[in-house]
């Protein structure tokens, strides 16, 4: 499941102020459908992952936030850069700033008292009313007796508080503005407002000579297309090439937008183009509610694959010697006696066994594929769908790859039956206890050995079937009881397949009216000792959206991937049983014993 908030570039730089603020919006779009709980963006997602993501989106909006105050901060740092170079620039009027002329115009640096002088505000001028000697007031210095207001404090009513300026007297009589701080960034280095309702044209990146981002106007658009002309002129002839030169780009505010709440989309409707006055003439009249997002009952479990040991295969697969057992040294192995040894000759002969290369069996990865096409209009105004068949097909991907590993355990095995002991519960732990013990004593193994069996999934469903019809607790018997019952009685450790080996009838038919369907007669089912078979993982090729000339004429995508994955078995012995099975709770009675 893709998370909430999509992952940023590593380098936010790199974006642009427009892209910046597109981010910082879906975000915070997001964030408050998490608050309002919405349930077509939180899906199916945990407490535990919901938090998890909003972390990450939290951060992220940190991030891009930051990396616009930054930018803002750069901007400002650099007009007032600017600012005091130029200012360094006139020398004149820098001295004339700082010394004054003595006419009660200047600021001085740490003004004097100035006689019937104005307020000086900030630096401003003093008042005129002051004397020639002893000036106006200073920077900051102490208010004037004068009726008259001061130049400094008109000079503050007049400019933005977030442009306070002085204006010092120059030599030649002309006043120069100077900016007490930078002045606010130039609007290409603003963060972003709101976009207009009216769309605009936006390059796009990679047209020469074009800034990407920038709005263009006709003239700036005819040069780009001409510009795109030229550059892909020389391409080969017959092959079709989209070239994005400009987008238009605009929005509508909150109440000119449609959702997929068809109520507010209704109420919004009528705000704008009026109520209408409708006569009710029975029924129902309005346009039911649509559903958009289907339920998906499938799933991409992987049972067969998780039971095996798996490795991988960079190489495409592996080669497997003959598999040694004791019999491959049994003539290796002898007794002489002393009487044997007094004889002599061949009495005393000790045979030595010769082992030559064996044969190897090569095990090759097969490619399973998932592809599927979807109409970009289709996708763009139904996403669910997308999402919908992207569950389905994957869960079509596992069906295939797990049948293809049950094909391969059943060629690979001796297969054997095994016939009904009165109930299923009894003819299955029967069947277990013999095989897994046999098996034990063939090859000399710990009892403790552990096995692998991997069953159908409704033998589960089965054996608690069987044990509801049994006269002693049958009401306590569970799911989770039934794999604990074949670990202690049978010592296997069991897995539970979803599919069903070709040909095998492992999966329930479609249910048509009439009678239930009842269980199959019979349990397919491996037995083999851990390590027997191997799990051969090539890796996965996932190339995602696939678009070439003849679907972009068709206005079509398509969505692809591929698993490359095999079967080896490098053990000595594994089984495929059928068991003969009835859920009837049948139990031997007292006194009466199974024939052998």
């Amino acid at each position: 499941m893709d998370p909430l908030f999509p992952a940023l570039p590593e380098d936010l730089s790199a974006l642009t102020d427009e892209a910046l603020a597109e981010a910082l919006e879906s975000r915070l779009a997001t964030v408050t459908a998490i608050e309002s709980e919405d349930a077509e963006t939180l899906g199916d997602r945990t407490a535990d992952a919901i938090v998890a993501d909003l972390t990450a989106g939290v951060e992220q909006i940190e991030a891009i936030r930051a990396e616009q105050t930054a930018r803002v901060e750069a901007s400002e740092e650099y007009q007032g850069t600017v600012a005091d170079l130029a200012a360094r620039a006139r020398p004149e009027a820098q001295a004339s700033a700082e010394t004054g002329d003595g006419d009660g115009d200047a600021a001085p640096a740490e003004g004097g008292d100035g006689g019937d002088g104005g307020d000086g505000a900030d630096g401003g001028d003093g008042g005129d009313g002051g004397d020639a000697g002893e000036g106006a007031d200073g920077a900051d210095g102490g208010e004037g007796d004068g009726e008259e207001e001061g130049a400094g404090e008109l000079a503050a009513e007049a400019t933005p508080e977030a442009e306070v300026v002085v204006e010092p007297v120059t030599a030649s009589g002309t006043r120069q503005r100077r900016f007490a701080r930078p002045p606010r960034p130039s609007r290409d280095r603003q963060p972003l407002a709101a976009e207009s309702e009216q769309a605009q044209l936006v390059a796009s990146a990679g047209i020469r000579g074009i800034e990407p981002g920038s709005v263009l106007s006709r003239s700036d658009l005819a040069q780009a297309l001409l510009e795109t002309h030229r550059v892909t002129s020389a391409r080969a002839a017959g092959v079709e090439e989209r070239i994005i030169v400009a987008s238009a780009r605009g929005s509508y505010p909150d109440d000119r937008r449609l959702t997929d709440d068809p109520v507010l989309n209704m109420e919004r409707i009528e705000a704008v183009v009026g109520e209408q006055a409708l006569t009710a003439s029975g029924g129902i009249c309005a346009p039911l509610t649509p559903l958009y997002d289907l339920p998906i009952l499938s799933v991409a479990d992987r049972p067969v694959k998780a039971a095996l040991a798996g490795f991988q295969a960079s190489r495409g697969g592996i080669s497997v010697p003959t598999p040694l057992s004791l019999a491959s040294v049994a003539d290796g192995v002898g007794v002489v006696t002393a009487d044997d040894d007094a004889l002599g000759g061949t009495f005393a002969t000790k045979d030595c066994v010769v082992i030559d290369c064996d044969p190897y069996t090569d095990y090759e990865i097969e490619a399973i594929y998932a592809c599927i096409q979807h109409g970009n209009f289709g996708a763009r105004t139904w996403p669910e769908r997308v999402a919908n068949l992207a569950d389905l097909l994957a869960a079509q991907h596992a069906k295939v790859a797990e049948i293809e590993l049950l094909d391969g355990l059943g060629a690979g095995s001796t297969a054997v039956t095994e016939a009904a002991v009165y109930g299923a519960t009894s003819s299955l732990l029967q069947a277990v206890l013999v095989a897994s013990a046999a098996m034990r004593s063939r090859h000399r193994m710990r009892p403790e050995t552990r096995l692998r069996a991997i069953f159908p999934a409704w033998t589960i469903d089965l054996m608690v079937a069987d044990m509801v019809h049994t006269p002693y607790d049958r009401f306590e018997r569970t799911r989770d009881g039934v794999t604990a019952l074949l670990s202690t009685i049978g010592g296997v450790n069991a897995s539970w397949y979803l599919d069903s080996e070709t040909g095998a009838g492992q999966i329930f038919g479609a249910q048509n009216a009439g009678a239930l369907l009842e269980f199959p007669d019979t349990v397919v089912w491996y037995l083999f000792p851990e390590g027997t078979w191997l799990f051969l993982d090539g890796g996965e090729l996932d190339l995602g959206l696939v678009r070439d000339s003849t679907l972009n004429s068709t206005n079509d995508f398509q969505i692809f991937s591929e698993t490359f994955e095999g079967l080896a078995m490098v053990g000595i012995e594994s089984l495929k049983i059928t068991s003969t099975v009835c859920p009837s709770g049948a139990y031997a009675p007292a006194g009466t014993l199974i024939t052998c």
